[in-house]
């Protein structure tokens, strides 16, 4: 729905590092909400990758817990 676009772009305000979307699958007609991080590779360590997706992970499952439909 367009208040659940508008509540991922919100979001994506709080986390400087990665972001949500919509990924389009056209043989399923089906749109899936993913996450997308980016790093520098150079200067990226462990901890610092560990951090970003664990932080991702907690914003997907407090949307998930909200609107229902924890698949993965």
């Amino acid at each position: 729905s367009k208040e659940e676009a508008v509540e991922l772009l919100r979001i994506n305000e709080n986390i400087p590092f990665a972001r949500f979307g919509l990924q389009r699958f056209e043989d399923e007609d089906v749109d899936m909400i993913v996450a997308s991080v980016d790093h520098a590779l150079a200067t990226l360590d462990a901890k610092e990758f560990e951090e970003h997706i664990w932080a991702v992970a907690s914003y997907a499952d407090m949307y998930e817990k909200k609107h229902g439909g924890d698949d993965y």
